[in-house]
């Protein structure tokens, strides 16, 4: 989605840049849309990656990884309130506290 919004945003400064008259834009117009539209969507992918990038994930993809990798069962629970969280959360402690963990949020 970012990326897009990249292009988007790439598109709308290479139209400005065109019809504001700047010298290097409308000297080669293809060539700068090209290079400001591959800035923009690039700088857009990062940024969505930035946003999607979840430390806390690790504490329990990694366990989850290697329970499944020796043949054990993985639950995951996706609640949409907070009532479905802690009622997840203490099913899911009493079943087995040791191996217990989530994310932040």
């Amino acid at each position: 989605m970012l990326g897009a919004t990249g292009v988007i945003v790439g598109l709308l400064i290479w139209g400005v840049s065109y019809f504001a008259g700047l010298a290097l834009i409308v000297s080669s117009p293809l060539v700068s849309g090209i290079a400001i539209v591959l800035i923009t969507t690039l700088l857009g992918l990062l940024a969505g990656g930035v946003i999607t990038f979840r430390p806390d994930h690790n504490a329990v993809i990694m366990p989850a990884k290697d329970a499944s990798a020796t043949g054990k069962w993985v639950v995951v629970a996706h609640p949409t309130t907070s009532a479905e969280a802690q009622s997840a959360e203490d099913y899911l402690r009493r079943v087995d506290e040791e191996t217990f963990a989530q994310t932040l949020g």
